[in-house]
């Protein structure tokens, strides 16, 4: 059977979207913010004590697409309060992470469920 340039070119994206569809963030994750010893530089130097999130500097790689919910719980195992701020995302304020002003800070042990959704494309930083 022959098949036409648009008849490919539709097949081709219907199997193309699959793995992205699978790959959206419309699960929890978790960031873990705690002290980690982080090789920065040589190894004659040793690793240095960071503040990190899941023991990584930066913190991970966090993707979504447009429009997918961004659902991240941050656990603080830090010995003081702390919060996540989004860099230029347009989210709703009480998931902004400005402590005392769009939210409370998280004390340490503690636990906060930041969930927004993904308005904008872009690359942000936290």
């Amino acid at each position: 059977m022959k098949q036409s340039r648009r008849t490919f070119l539709i097949g081709s994206a219907t199997f193309g979207a699959a793995p992205y569809a699978l790959a959206a963030s419309d699960e929890q994750s978790e960031l873990t913010a705690a002290e980690s010893e982080v090789q920065l530089v040589s190894a004659e130097h040793g690793p240095t004590r960071l503040w990190t999130y899941n023991s990584l500097a930066p913190g991970p790689t966090l993707r979504a697409k447009r429009g997918d919910r961004v659902s991240q719980r941050l656990i603080n195992q830090l010995p003081q309060e702390t919060t996540i701020h989004w860099h230029g995302i347009r989210i709703e304020n009480g998931m902004d992470g400005v402590p005392g002003v769009s939210q409370p800070p998280v004390k340490p042990g503690g636990e906060f469920l930041y969930d927004f959704a993904a308005n904008d494309a872009g690359t942000y930083w936290y």
